[in-house]
């Protein structure tokens, strides 16, 4: 009998409920993307690279404009040393989370491109640190 992790059940559940009740289908594709990308990011810590990045690739499909599915996909290339082809993933798409911009300075530094790093780090220092006043 197959057994499904209670978390991607939970994620599953929530994705049909919003469609079933006739939510909107940006809202359904924004749902579907996270759930995807909380999945991606679970096959990625248990070294399932494969895995991992169909979960990406589905949520990028799901929802083009939200940088999640990006990062992930970004995150698993850095782990696997694939640094230029994070950057290329990441350039695709412009964002200003924390995980988008340490994924984009780790990716930077992997291709000793340091000054590039600090430029990001430097440049959202108020995202970084969680307020909207920078020194």
């Amino acid at each position: 009998m197959f057994r499904m992790p209670l978390r991607s059940g939970l994620a599953t559940i929530a994705i049909l409920l919003v469609t079933a009740c006739g939510g909107d289908s940006s809202e359904a594709d924004t749902a579907s993307s996270r759930a995807n990308v909380v999945n991606g990011h679970q096959f990625h810590a248990q070294g399932q690279y494969r895995a991992a990045l169909i979960e990406g690739q589905n949520a990028i499909k799901s929802a083009p404009q939200d940088p999640g599915g990006y990062v992930l996909l970004a995150t698993i290339s850095n782990s696997l040393g694939q640094y230029r082809q994070s950057i290329a993933a990441l350039e695709a798409v412009k964002g200003t989370t924390p995980d988008y911009l340490f994924t984009l300075a780790d990716a930077y530094i992997g291709t000793r491109k340091f000054y590039s790093a600090a430029e990001v780090l430097t440049e959202h220092e108020a995202v970084l640190l969680g307020n909207h006043t920078a020194r």
